[in-house]
């Protein structure tokens, strides 16, 4: 008796390709991103502080050059006192050797002096002192008539920004033809504008 014969399928078989198993995209969920518990966290670095840098040679440097400096201006300097005022006396009035006063006005404030000749001008000397506590401009007009003369001489002169408690030392010249008398026997007026001196005390 015949054993039978095995009969194995050809892939080609009947023009038909055998199934061929598909390879289908793994469903597995992805690893975890969570911290693993069982892992062991890496060491924290501990701040160090600040080491503080070796001191600047700078400081050293300025210093001697300073005190170099210092003696080379000590080895310049001249022999002898430093140069100061001795006297810081402001004069009164009456100290400028004006000679007799002549005419006043304003309280006192305005003093004209007893006219005198210098190279053959006719010289009238004033001192205007302010008194007050502020600043202070003077418009002074002086007239001057000889017992022989038709005519007085009027001259105008200023004083402007005249400091609290000083005096302003001027003169005018009261030269004219008809001035030539004895210089003790006019008669002088004198009439002053004052107002405070127009920028005030800044300091």
């Amino acid at each position: 008796m015949l054993a039978p014969l095995a009969l194995t399928a050809c892939a080609s078989h009947g023009g038909k390709p055998a199934d061929t198993p598909t390879t289908r995209p793994s469903t597995a969920p992805p690893p975890s991103t969570a911290a693993d518990p069982t892992a062991v966290a890496a060491p924290q670095q501990t701040p160090q502080a600040d080491t503080p840098s070796p001191r600047s040679t700078d400081d050293d440097a300025f210093a001697a050059a300073g005190r170099e400096a210092d003696e080379q201006r000590a080895a310049a300097a001249a022999d002898g006192d430093p140069v100061a005022p001795k006297d810081t006396h402001i004069p009164a009035p009456d100290e400028y050797g004006f000679g007799k006063p002549a005419a006043t006005a304003q309280h006192g404030e305005v003093v004209a002096y007893t006219p005198r000749r210098e190279s053959g001008r006719l010289i009238i000397p004033l001192t205007i002192h302010n008194a007050s506590d502020d600043r202070v401009n003077y418009r002074v007009t002086i007239t001057a008539i000889a017992a022989s003369q038709d005519s007085p001489v009027t001259v105008t002169t200023r004083a402007d920004n005249v400091f609290p408690h000083t005096t302003w030392p001027t003169q005018v010249d009261i030269t004219a033809p008809s001035a030539d008398t004895s210089p003790t026997r006019m008669r002088i007026s004198l009439h002053v504008i004052q107002d405070a001196y127009p920028f005030g005390d800044v300091h």
